[in-house]
Formats: structure tokens, C-alpha cells, sequence
């Protein structure tokens, strides 16, 4: 029998051996957040990345911790905060 590629595919994709399984009880340690959770604490993130950015000493540690705070930034954009 010759299967099609869309076929073969969604034999994978529906495949119990395939996927990977999870315990139940494994869900119970995810730490799922709102995006306001998300948001509060980047945003702590950022604020202590600038604290640490105001002490930095070389422009090795104060190109990293602006680099870091970039990204934050970047997703809190992103997520209108």
C-alpha cells in the first residue's frame, strides 16, 4: 500500500507510540502564567537588571546586562507592557 506524504504525516501526528507521554502529575509543576504574571515579572526582571546596570564595572558586564535588558524589553513589548 503507498501511502502520500499528508497521510504518512498525519499518521505520526495521531501515532500513540509516536508522541511523547506525559504524567499526569507532571502538569501539576508546569508554571503556567497569564500574560500579566509574565509581564509583572519581566518587569521585575528588568528593574533589577537595571540596578545591576547602574553598579556594572567593565563594558564586558554592562554590554551583557543592556543586551539581557533588550530582550526583556523586546518581549514586553509584546506583550503591550
Amino acid at each position: 500500500m503507498n501511502e502520500t506524504p499528508a497521510q504518512l504525516l498525519a499518521q505520526s501526528l495521531f501515532d500513540d507510540e509516536s508522541r511523547q507521554q506525559i504524567d499526569a502529575d507532571d502538569w501539576d509543576d508546569q508554571d503556567l502564567l497569564t500574560k500579566d504574571e509574565a509581564r509583572e515579572r519581566l518587569q521585575r526582571a528588568a528593574d533589577l537588571l537595571n540596578v545591576q546596570l547602574a553598579s556594572a564595572g567593565s563594558d564586558a558586564e554592562t554590554e551583557d546586562l543592556r543586551a539581557q535588558l533588550d530582550r526583556i524589553n523586546g518581549v514586553l513589548r509584546t506583550l503591550g507592557g
